[in-house]
């Protein structure tokens, strides 16, 4: 994974002279920027480069090449003890004018809100203005000549003052944290504190790490809807106030707490349960990969993963824009994903959202969700996934056990002949014959599952009777869908399922694998969009199942 962030702004083919000296005074700022942050675990490393601008680290490339050159910086992990760990990238037009400008820049030295900010400082700069000095980003000298810094700083070190409901760092030489930093959440609340604790035993990433965790475990535990934001600047006494009011008064927030520099955004601020987000310190994609397969096993849902990385021009977007942005593009399409999960690697941090269809979840189901997430990163459960780029496709638990037990189920149903049942890619395949009819055969696997909840149905199964072959059902077909049904309904004793099914109506859905899952977490699943233009809540009301969770492959 490359450490590295940056973006690319377009202008108006200025000579490579006029460049320079525009951005002498970004590359003033860029260069303390080292200052103000630090190792995960050390003490800060206080670098003060006087800037050489002779050396100023910029690399001059035909725009043919610009592309190949931004790539390969991406791919590089700067060190950031050298003198400059980022670089200016000018592309030159064949007039010999630069008619771009890109910086790639160490997340070390950086994050979201910092990349914007120097985004936006250079755009003023190449406009021909000075730009306006960048909010947190000044010399450590500076700071230490500013009258408020000693009582605001010590308010921010320290951790003590009057506001109940508020975040701060650990001290380095704290006899509780064996010199390691540690960040505390000051709460009334027992589950403030308990993340706090979990936090320190984990020698915590970053304080976002706790407060986003924090904030979404409120938001589940509140009932609120909404993800607020809270934009910190360099005025951490007043910041520090609004957030304190804003967690006594129940809104959940999450905020990027960075060491005395600028603070970034979060969270996207989305109405509704479907998009839950929260961001944390850094963590490693096979991490985040692991940590989703746990949530997956635990909840039988196959989470599909996305790397947005932070390359070129997106470095401003929160998560919630990058979904947005998908969907739209996706209209007409590619029907909309029941569960998915975006991640963003950069900046220094990691970017998590969970976005659930309101077609499959409520906002219960949803927040159960997000708090099994938030539950694996703060206990650091780390199973093994199978990962592959760009995506996660999650085997479901214990597939050589399943085996077994399935095998079993299907040889003890009355009128089954021959189970055939094979593994591939973490995919159960079943092949069942038996002298039973589709009806009788469906409703001896509903009971069974009802009855055992260790048992579930194999991903794909093929039933072949004396009478016709049932595979299951095709998107031209809805006859498995009302055989189920039918099953259902004879299990249960009642005269015909189908006619109520179709009278509940709902809203077309085009599915790949979905499993319903029954009361006492048993399961049945039906590849091959089984409910092709049927309401999901439709038969979840009919069965009286719950909650339906999807499994998407």
């Amino acid at each position: 994974m490359s450490d590295v962030v940056g973006f690319t702004v377009s202008i108006a083919h200025l000579s490579v002279e006029d460049v320079y000296a525009a951005l002498e005074d970004v590359y003033i700022r860029v260069d303390t920027l080292r200052t103000f942050f630090s190792t995960q675990l050390e003490k800060p490393q206080q670098y003060i480069h006087e800037p050489d601008l002779l050396k100023m680290p910029v690399t001059v490339v035909p725009a043919a090449s610009v592309s190949d050159t931004l790539a390969e910086l991406y791919g590089t992990a700067f060190d950031t003890t050298v003198p400059h760990p980022y670089r200016f990238i000018l592309s030159i037009n064949k007039s010999g004018l630069v008619d771009s400008v890109s910086l790639v820049i160490s997340h070390m030295l950086v994050d979201l809100a910092g990349v914007d900010l120097l985004k936006k400082e250079i755009c003023a700069c190449l406009e021909g203005g000075i730009g306006t000095p960048i909010s947190g980003i000044r010399k450590l000298r500076d700071l230490e000549d500013d009258e408020d810094y000693s009582s605001a700083d010590r308010f921010f070190e320290e951790g003590y003052g009057a506001f109940p409901n508020t975040i701060f760092p650990g001290v380095p030489d704290h006899p509780d944290t064996d010199g390691k930093y540690y960040y505390e959440i000051y709460t009334s609340q027992p589950l403030g504190r308990l993340i706090a604790r979990k936090a320190s035993q984990l020698g915590v990433l970053s304080s976002a790490y706790v407060l986003a965790s924090y904030a979404a475990a409120l938001s589940s535990m509140t009932g609120a809807e909404t993800v607020g934001i809270i934009n910190m600047m360099h005025n951490r006494m007043g910041a520090r106030r609004n957030v304190a009011a804003n967690l006594v008064s129940g809104i959940p927030i999450a905020v990027h707490v960075a060491h005395a520099s600028s603070i970034g955004v979060l969270a996207t601020e989305v109405s509704g349960p479907i998009l839950r987000g929260f961001r944390s310190g850094v963590l490693a994609e096979s991490h985040i990969a692991r940590i989703l397969n746990s949530v997956a096993q635990t909840r039988r849902v196959n989470l599909r993963l996305e790397s947005v990385f932070n390359f070129v021009d997106i470095a401003h977007d929160a998560v919630g824009d990058v979904i947005r942005r998908d969907r739209h593009e996706r209209v007409g399409a590619v029907p909309d994903p029941l569960v998915r999960m975006v991640c963003r690697v950069t900046g220094g941090s990691t970017q998590l959202a969970i976005e659930a269809s309101s077609r499959a979840f409520d906002a219960h189901a949803t927040r159960r969700l997000m708090d099994r997430v938030i539950d694996a990163l703060l206990t650091g459960e780390m199973p093994v996934a199978r990962t592959e780029l760009g995506n996660l496709w999650v085997s479901r638990p214990s597939s050589l056990v399943r085996v077994a037990e399935l095998e079993s189920c299907y040889s003890s149903i009355p009128g089954v002949r021959d189970v055939s049942l094979s593994v591939q890619g973490g995919v159960i395949g079943a092949r069942v014959k038996g002298s039973l009819s589709e009806s009788d055969f469906l409703a001896s696997l509903v009971e069974r599952c009802s009855i055992d909840p260790r048992v579930v149905c194999a991903d794909e199964l093929s039933y072949q009777s004396a009478e016709s072959v049932i595979t299951g059902p095709s998107p031209s077909s809805p006859a498995s869908l009302e055989a189920l049904l039918a099953a259902v309904a004879e299990a249960r004793g009642e005269a015909d399922a189908t006619e109520t099914f179709f009278a509940q109506g709902g809203e077309y859905l085009q599915l790949g694998r979905v499993s319903l899952a029954m009361r006492n977490h048993g399961y049945l699943c039906w590849p091959s969009d089984f409910l092709h233009g049927r309401s999901l809540q439709a038969v979840s009301r009919y069965l009286d199942l719950g909650d339906l969770e999807p499994v998407l492959t």
